[in-house]
């Protein structure tokens, strides 16, 4: 561990959770989408998916957890089968993100 701080590799493995990490990657990424795209955004992760997922850890997502919960979203009829799907993009995108940091395998 010592060598992965010296080297600034080091990545705290602790549980993250989802709010934590989704709040500080739509700061992150903002800079870097059209102002539409971050509405989008910040609209996907404050409507839907910080209270389906808020205090999970990111590190606990697995394909099944995340099928459920689109199955449950698209069970009530709102929002619709296309904002599923762009909020689940969102979503994806989001874990992604945490993948190439390191705190998913």
């Amino acid at each position: 561990m010592s060598t992965e701080i010296r080297h600034g590799t080091y990545v705290d493995r602790w549980p993250i959770p989802f709010k934590t990490f989704a709040e500080d990657w739509l700061t992150r990424s903002r800079p870097t989408v059209s102002a539409n795209t971050d509405v989008l955004h910040q609209w996907a992760v404050a409507k839907y998916l910080v209270p389906a997922f808020g205090l999970m850890a990111v590190q606990s997502f697995t394909p099944d957890r995340i099928e459920r919960w689109q199955a449950e979203v698209l069970s009530k009829g709102k929002p619709g089968p296309r904002s599923v799907q762009i909020i689940r993009g969102v979503l994806n995108t989001i874990l992604e993100d945490a993948r190439a940091k390191g705190f998913i395998l």
